[in-house]
């Protein structure tokens, strides 16, 4: 499954190869919005089994023997903060597949964000993960103060 691929990719930290297989899935005519509902099946399944293992099974959450080696060991690289910081935005990729004009940018932009961003923190997987994870969240997140950055955002902000 290209899905399993494309995690360990993105938590190896290895952007290159993810971009390389989103192209090589979009050249090979796959359906991109196949592949993150996959990718998100993936992290979901990998979020149950860290609150309960074996729940997943009886949700009928199985891929396969193979596969389910594979998402074992991506079970072992992404923590539940990781995972489901990663639905959440693979859940925004899949709604900007809807309207993309070019069809792989949501994914290959998610990609190198998810990729930077664990480089800029030196993100290790070690018990500082919550730390380094908000301090992620927020680079993605949050808006950069510029000159044309007013207070006004943050006061709207505060308004919603």
């Amino acid at each position: 499954m290209q899905a399993v691929n494309y995690i360990n990719h993105l938590a190896n930290n290895e952007t290159a190869k993810a971009i390389r297989l989103i192209n090589d899935l979009v050249d090979s005519g796959i359906d991109l919005k196949s592949f993150v509902a996959d990718i998100l099946q993936i992290l979901r399944k990998i979020i149950i089994e860290k609150v309960n293992p074996g729940l997943s099974q009886s949700l009928g959450l199985d891929f396969g023997e193979s596969i389910e080696k594979e998402v074992l060991n991506l079970n072992t690289k992404l923590d539940i903060e990781t995972s489901s910081w990663y639905i959440d935005k693979f859940i925004l990729v899949n709604a900007s597949l809807k309207t993309a004009q070019i069809k792989q940018l949501p994914l290959e932009l998610v990609t190198v964000r998810l990729s930077q961003v664990k480089k800029a923190n030196n993100y290790d997987d070690s018990d500082n993960t919550k730390t380094e994870l908000k301090a992620q969240k927020s680079y993605i997140d949050t808006p950069k103060k510029t000159d044309a950055f007013d207070n006004n955002y943050v006061a709207k902000k505060r308004r919603i």
